[in-house]
């Protein structure tokens, strides 16, 4: 089992890692700006412009119905519906992770937030803390806070390259 990585300390940290408050308002867009990979089971291998979209947002269970759009290698542009769950992990009290579950519900992933601020941006660890995602809101997708730029390339990490994921709005018109 891996150690757990420094930042996943709720009573120091726990307040800027709330899943549900991430993901519970619904009609607003984020974009995956950056990240340290850009092959995936789903997208496929050199997707961009990955966009997720909350429809619908149950405070019961914690969870929101979202519609993900994304180009894949050939720049065809593909929509896939996800059930994404605020969902606790590294033993927290309160929920720190977003679990996804993709399409016909066979496929989840996990992805544990870093850092997150619903206006500014939220840095995501995923892939077993192999890979790191940056999310912004799509009002900043072309002026991303110095603060998250620095977050991501401070917790990316060692082995990785840093990819552009958002290609800027002509590109990723939708």
């Amino acid at each position: 089992e891996k150690k757990r990585p420094h930042w996943a300390n709720e009573d120091k940290f726990g307040p800027y890692q709330n899943a549900w408050a991430t993901i519970q308002e619904t009609n607003v867009e984020y974009f995956m700006v950056r990240a340290t990979y850009n092959n995936d089971s789903i997208f496929g291998g050199n997707f961009s412009c990955l966009k997720v979209q909350t429809m619908s947002a149950n405070i019961t269970t914690h969870s929101v119905q979202a519609l993900m759009t994304y180009k894949d290698s050939s720049n065809k542009t593909k929509d896939i519906n996800v059930t994404t769950r605020a969902v606790t992990w590294y033993n927290y009290s309160k929920a720190n992770a977003l679990q996804n579950t993709r399409g016909n519900g066979d496929k989840a992933d996990l992805g544990v937030l870093v850092f997150s601020d619903k206006t500014q941006c939220d840095i995501v660890s995923t892939n077993s803390e192999d890979d790191l995602e940056l999310w912004v809101p799509y009002n900043l997708t072309d002026n991303v806070p110095d603060c998250c730029n620095f977050l991501f390339d401070f917790f990316m990490p060692p082995n990785k390259t840093k990819l552009q994921i958002y290609l800027g709005k002509d590109a990723c018109n939708y």
